[in-house]
């Protein structure tokens, strides 16, 4: 038969027992695995700097598990007590039976040596029911735990597992056969040294002993190197699981496919795992010494099986109904399957998923939060007309101010800006009139220029006239000297024929000279005729040039005075608005209040201090009704945010308490709606939002400014599925509110 199919079939005997200790021991693992995902989920809180019902759930559920394993090791602890004493019971009946059913001899006596390893088997039992088996459930669970994490995580868990089976089932084996070895060699020296010690079979006794005791140490060696080996293997496995894993899931660290909470709950599984080994390691050895303590107790009975540990019929003496058993009443039964009842429907009940944030109560609209009353000009605190706390309403005085600047301190400054002022315009109404003369002048020059320019122009026109009659003159002159010298030449002709006389001749030489006469003086008098038109031209450009020389004169006199008059009456506007800021400047003496509230603090202490412009004088706290506060949430809980969701509201200083996964729950909260958030991130890191009173009014004591926490509540979800959200660290659940996907539609 195989040797470790015995001791199986051995615990199938017992199981009725073995499945109790079995049962608390993966209930012992199971929660020993929530201790690490417990840590993470606290952990992952810590770093975020939030503090809720959520934290305080982990730590609870955290701290119950604990106590929960220390009672399940207590229940395994009793019944294994019950199983030692039931083992040694058991064998001292069925060694009983085999005496009264066989003829005693030397063979059964040495045979009985091996009862003694009830002893071996009592003692390992209780090691591998433990601490064996608990190490392969761990393990186990461990190895199935870790790809949860990340899939790469897998991989890891399919290699080392299948070189941790093929290393126990290698060895295992040989170290089962050398151990069985070594318990042979050792009870062939005691049946040696027995049967010596009954009858002296040979002189020498020591040859025997040392020929025993030498295969003894043989066998034994055989056995230690197969134990040796499968440690090397064990340690090898151990070094690779622990570096692989620890370098492998540092680097999905950097990479961001684990966040730190996960990569701790990882290593902590890890570290399980090794421990677990470690145990495993320690008690493989027991695990061969329990089979070969059961392959030695058979072997007192021989081939008779009745008397067998594997027979379930067996006659037991009634000593053994002393045998120790700690009976659990109904009522811690019941208690305990009601217990993880109720755990288990907790577990699926619903669960508001919620963001925590922090704030302060403010208003939505500007006008209502507490503000500085300042003064609008520098000067000396002559006297106060409130105290602090003082309600005071609209334009009700809160001091008056003194003047401290030079050039205000003239008690007639007024009526000397005004004089001034009067002045002025006179100078202006001055500058008026001479422009109103200069247009005048103006005018006149325009009216002058026009009629010496006409007269010119007659001038020309008589000379042209004059030109063309002088013209006609001076051709038909030029004419007759022509005739004339035409006739002097036949004259000449005919004198020379002696057809007329000398005298003629003469004569009409004479002719010529008074024809010449008259054409010089006809081209004389043409000639002066065109001259004088080109005077009269030159006298008409002359007159234009004059009156052009004048205007402009007389214009640059006017735009003179215009710009005197324009500058005039800048300075008077100037004097005007100086006036006007002086009688304006008279109102701000006395600093009144800008709107209905509560004076909150003076910050200028006493009568005849010296301020500033814009100096804080004290501030008031507008009376109002409205109720809003405005919180801060993190950069990666935006997207959750929409407006006219439902905010639970937790005031510093007002008794109240928060379970934010069941708000119903919660006593001394107050509900809000979310209206607004800032599209840009705050200066402390994080995205402001606001939020209106949607419920019961809130009380007089909250003021403006008092701290608040709020909850934005999210989706509902069971507790187990938060549970295991919180504890890998992912976000809650994405969804918009109804309210928010009608007002889109009826944008559409």
């Amino acid at each position: 038969m195989n040797k470790s199919g015995l001791l199986l079939k051995w615990l199938f005997k017992e199981r009725a027992i073995i499945y109790k200790i079995y049962f608390l021991a993966i209930l012992q693992g199971l929660m020993y695995l929530a201790i690490p995902l417990g840590i993470q989920g606290i952990v992952t809180y810590i770093m975020a700097g939030s503090f809720s019902a959520s934290l305080i759930l982990l730590c609870t559920i955290t701290i119950i598990v604990t106590a929960f394993i220390g009672f399940f090791q207590l229940w395994q602890m009793r019944i294994n007590e019950t199983l030692h004493q039931k083992i040694f019971g058991d064998m001292v009946s069925r060694v009983n039976n085999y005496l009264e059913k066989n003829e005693p001899s030397t063979e059964i006596l040495f045979r009985l040596n091996k009862f003694f390893e009830i002893n071996t088997l009592q003692k390992g039992i209780s090691k591998i029911l433990l601490d064996f088996s608990f190490s392969i459930i761990s393990i186990v669970f461990g190895l199935l735990l870790l790809p949860i994490y990340s899939t790469w995580f897998l991989m890891f868990t399919i290699l080392f597992g299948t070189a941790f089976y093929f290393i126990i089932k290698y060895y295992g084996k040989k170290g089962i056969e050398t151990n069985i070895e070594t318990s042979n060699t050792k009870y062939e020296l005691i049946d040696y040294l027995q049967e010596n010690a009954t009858k002296k079979q040979q002189n020498n006794i020591t040859e025997g002993t040392e020929i025993n005791l030498q295969n003894f140490f043989v066998n034994r060696n055989k056995h230690y190197s197969v134990l040796e080996s499968q440690f090397k293997g064990i340690i090898v496995f151990k070094i690779l699981f622990i570096g692989l894993l620890l370098f492998f899931g540092a680097y999905l660290v950097q990479i961001g496919e684990l966040n730190v909470g996960q990569f701790i709950a990882s290593e902590i599984i890890i570290f399980l795992v090794i421990n677990s080994v470690e145990k495993l390691i320690g008690s493989l050895n027991t695990w061969y010494d329990i089979v070969t303590a059961l392959y030695k107790i058979e072997g007192i009975f021989g081939d008779q099986t009745d008397f067998s540990m594997l027979n379930e019929k067996t006659n037991n003496l009634v000593s053994t109904k002393s045998i120790y058993s700690k009976p659990y009443s109904k009522v811690v039964k019941y208690a305990l399957f009601i217990l993880f009842f109720t755990g288990f429907i907790i577990l699926l009940m619903p669960w508001t998923q919620s963001i925590e944030s922090n704030g302060k109560v403010t208003t939505l609209n500007p006008e209502n939060r507490p503000q500085t009353i300042t003064s609008r000009i520098a000067g000396r605190v002559e006297k106060w007309y409130i105290q602090e706390g003082d309600f005071v309403h609209k334009n009700d005085t809160i001091a008056f101010i003194s003047e401290i600047k030079d050039e205000y301190v003239d008690p007639q400054l007024i009526s000397r800006s005004e004089s001034i002022i009067k002045a002025k315009e006179t100078t202006i109404k001055s500058y008026e009139d001479k422009i109103n003369a200069v247009d005048s002048q103006i005018d006149a020059l325009n009216k002058s220029l026009l009629l010496k320019m006409a007269q010119g122009r007659n001038k020309i026109i008589q000379a042209k006239i004059k030109i063309a009659t002088d013209s006609i003159e001076a051709s038909a002159s030029t004419n007759n000297f022509k005739v004339s010298e035409e006739q002097l030449k036949r004259y000449e002709e005919l004198m020379s024929k002696g057809v007329i006389s000398k005298t003629d001749l003469e004569n009409r030489r004479v002719k010529v000279q008074e024809a010449l006469s008259k054409k010089t003086s006809a081209d004389n008098k043409f000639i002066s005729t065109k001259n004088e038109l080109l005077n009269a031209e030159i006298e008409l450009n002359s007159i234009q040039q004059e009156y052009q020389e004048k205007l402009m004169k007389t214009e640059s006199d006017k735009f003179s005075a215009l710009s005197l008059l324009y500058e005039g009456e800048g300075s008077l506007t100037k004097l005007q608005n100086q006036l006007a800021n002086y009688s304006m400047r008279q109102g701000f003496y006395y600093v009144l209040a800008p709107q209905d509230g509560y004076i909150a603090k003076t910050n200028i202490q006493g009568i005849g201090e010296i301020i500033k412009e814009g100096a804080a004088l004290c501030n008031i706290v507008p009376k109002q009704d409205e109720q809003a506060v405005e919180l801060y949430i993190a950069p990666v809980n935006l997207p959750l945010i929409q407006k006219g969701q439902k905010v639970q509201l937790q005031f510093d200083g007002w008794p109240a308490f928060v379970f934010s996964g069941w708000p119903g729950v919660s006593y001394g909260t107050y509900t809000a709606e979310i209206v607004a958030y800032d599209k840009v991130l705050s200066d402390n890191g994080k995205f402001r939002i606001l939020a209106k009173n949607a419920g019961q009014k809130w009380p007089e004591a909250i003021q403006i400014g008092s701290g608040v926490k709020g909850l934005a509540l999210l989706k509902n979800v069971p507790l187990f599925y938060e549970l295991w959200r919180t504890v890998n660290g992912f976000p809650p659940e994405f969804y918009e509110t109804k309210n928010v996907s009608n007002n889109n539609e009826s944008k559409k």
